[in-house]
């Protein structure tokens, strides 16, 4: 149990690391506006409001290969349920997700687009290591 607590939480780290990594190859083609605090609340509401589609985009997709590495390295790590454990990690994903959207409003498209694609992708992760020879 502890070990698929574990897994988890794991694959959850490694799943954000590899969105921010994602989210900064993304913002070479998208950098942030100059003059713009996105350390203020309201300036990144503002920002969120009129950023270019190409941007938003970039950042499901860094958000996608963190789903599918969270939930790859969850399966890696459990003994037991690797597809329960990798889709854990999907829907802990979504809810953070969905608290970032509570806090910064978004477009309706990227909150749809966002919040249904962790579950799938962090699930195929899993059905890659769960689908190896000698995987249970």
């Amino acid at each position: 149990m502890i070990r698929g607590i574990l897994s988890v939480i794991v694959g959850l780290l490694a799943g954000s690391a590899v969105a921010r990594l994602l989210q900064w190859i993304g913002q070479r083609f998208y950098p942030e506006p100059a003059g713009v605090d996105l350390q203020s609340l309201e300036a990144l509401q503002q920002y969120v409001a009129t950023a270019p589609t190409g941007m938003l985009l970039s950042i499901l997709a860094a958000w996608a290969g963190g789903a599918f590495a969270g939930g790859l390295v969850a399966a890696l790590l459990s003994e037991r349920r690797r597809g329960l454990h990798a889709l854990a990690v999907g829907a802990l994903q979504a809810a953070l997700a969905i608290a970032l959207f509570t806090m910064i409003p978004h477009p309706a498209w990227f909150m749809l687009l966002g919040v249904s694609l962790f579950l799938p992708l962090a699930g195929l992760g899993g059905l890659v290591v769960c689908r190896e020879p000698g995987s249970g």
